[in-house]
């Protein structure tokens, strides 16, 4: 993974921990670990991105479907419907496969403005 697909705020998965990303440099960054309330730095190549699962997607707010096999959200004008796993779709336009909560929670921000974030 590269420092350049990151953004402040992004969920990774560091040693099987749920972290978030608190700074970034070119060589790692500084995430929040969720287990232990601490900060710590960690190279590139030490976290993995987090596979984007029908788990993720309702915790990121995401609503599951009771007839379909797909999960939705609605905001500010924008319907995502993720189907099959990893297809997106805005508004029923086809956009690309999304593989990672990081890619997500990206392009989210890039057409929303907000962040979308774990929901307690």
């Amino acid at each position: 993974m590269e420092a350049k697909e990151l953004r402040i705020g992004n969920c990774i998965d560091f040693n099987g921990m749920l972290c978030v990303i608190e700074e970034i440099d070119g060589q790692g960054v500084v995430v929040d670990i969720a287990e232990s309330q601490e900060n710590e730095w960690i190279d590139l190549f030490q976290f993995t991105p987090i596979h984007l699962t029908e788990e993720w997607l309702v915790k990121l707010g995401f609503e599951k479907s009771d007839s379909l096999s797909n999960c939705t959200k609605t905001t500010n004008g924008y319907k995502f419907d993720f189907a099959g796993g990893e297809v997106l779709y805005l508004d029923s336009v086809r956009l690309k496969h999304i593989k990672y909560v990081h890619q997500l929670q990206n392009l989210y921000f890039a057409l929303t403005g907000e962040e979308l974030t774990i929901k307690s």
